[in-house]
């Protein structure tokens, strides 16, 4: 293959329906599936320490990172790929004004985890803005785009989905997330 082997974190709070949906459209991917390791991480922590427990299991190149409330289009991770970026984000939709949407969901190289200070998302957060933080960390070595090419749904309650009990489970330290996002911004 020309393609590298590529691993799926999907922390899931809940939501069977929407894991489902995202591990459907996995399968659906342009993309050999034996190249593709799946690895759903449940029970308790936050989103960021479960990404960090699911990038130890990874074997692959690239890790993907995907939500519980996502659906990737049979096209989105060749495109992203292609990009050949260390930080590539899929297209979730419109980009908010503060750009604080525009690394929901991404592929990273699993190789530059390092030089980002060893995990993908600081998992001193709860939930929000550890993907801002991320975003800006690669903007600053030059290795972050996202690709218009690479859409995926997702079915995020700031985009009309209902704003159920996973959402407020991870909203709910919201501005204390935000303050530490400021801080380590400003640190950065």
């Amino acid at each position: 293959y020309l393609v590298p082997k590529v691993t799926f974190i999907i922390p899931t709070l809940g939501r069977p329906e929407g894991l489902k949906r995202c591990l459907d459209s996995i399968k659906t991917l342009n993309y050999p599936q034996e190249l593709i390791e799946i690895i759903v991480i449940d029970g308790e922590g936050t989103v960021p320490q479960k990404v960090a427990r699911g990038v130890w299991q990874a074997k692959g190149e690239y890790i993907v990172y995907g939500s519980n409330d996502l659906e990737f289009t049979p096209e989105s991770l060749i495109n992203a790929l292609m990009c050949n970026w260390d930080l590539v984000s899929f297209n979730t939709g419109e980009i908010g004004q503060d750009e604080g949407n525009i690394c929901e969901d991404f592929v990273i190289k699993k190789d530059v985890i390092r030089q980002l200070g060893g995990e993908i998302f600081d998992t001193e957060f709860h939930h929000v803005g550890c993907d801002n933080l991320l975003w800006a960390k690669a903007k600053k070595l030059g290795q972050a785009i996202r690709c218009e090419n690479a859409i995926v749904h997702h079915y995020h309650f700031s985009q009309g989905a209902p704003n159920d009990e996973i959402y407020q489970k991870g909203w709910s330290h919201v501005e204390e997330d935000r303050a530490l996002l400021a801080k380590k911004l400003k640190n950065l």
